[in-house]
């Protein structure tokens, strides 16, 4: 998985938009890098941004996340991920919440 990834330090960078099966709006781009402080997501430039999380953080996205690899009804289902910076960012497969 992706943030279990970020969280043991085998990837430092992940480009959240070119995952399979996230679909970006409008081209907005988002990095997740593992940092030595959660700072949450800032905005780098236009339709750009970064969460920057410790391996903790990363390792509590892989948790909230894991309800939705499992098979089963999750149209109806969102989980905010972080809202440590003046962004959120939330997982919503429908993209309604």
């Amino acid at each position: 998985m992706l943030f279990r990834a970020l969280a043991d330090g085998s990837q430092q960078t992940i480009r959240l938009h070119d995952q399979f099966g996230v679909d970006p709006v409008e081209g907005c781009r988002l990095d997740l890098r593992l940092g030595n402080r959660d700072r949450g997501i800032e905005q780098t430039r236009p339709m750009a941004f970064e969460c920057v999380l410790t391996s903790e953080g990363c390792a509590e996205l892989a948790e909230l996340t894991e309800p939705f690899c499992e098979l089963g009804d999750i149209d109806s289902q969102y989980q905010w991920l972080n809202e440590d910076g003046k962004v959120s960012l939330l997982l919503s497969p429908t993209g309604q919440w």
